[in-house]
């Protein structure tokens, strides 16, 4: 069924975390509180990463478009599409 909100007097809820949204759940403090086991903390067996040769110059983050739009294609999409004029600043100077 559907109501429109003119049509709907009076809604009662029951058992309502009003909390719920304020609580801290997603943390690493709070997850790691929460791993406890039958009142023992369980340790996580870690894995080791193997990134290969860390000394290399082959990150260039600038340069790696595969994973999106260059910036410049997409303030060009969005000032020819929407009117959009961009103040952004490649080198990040006016951000904190």
């Amino acid at each position: 069924m559907v109501f429109k909100p003119a049509d709907v007097m009076l809604v009662h809820f029951r058992n309502v975390d009003f909390n719920y949204a304020t609580k801290d759940k997603f943390t690493d403090s709070a997850i790691a509180m929460n791993s406890k086991v039958n009142g023992e903390h369980k340790e996580k067996v870690l894995q080791r990463w193997e990134g290969g040769d860390s000394n290399s110059d082959d990150y260039d983050l600038d340069s790696d478009m595969s994973n999106g739009w260059d910036p410049n294609e997409m303030f060009k999409f969005n000032e020819e599409t929407y009117g959009v004029k961009t103040t952004y600043d490649s080198s990040l100077a006016s951000y904190t």
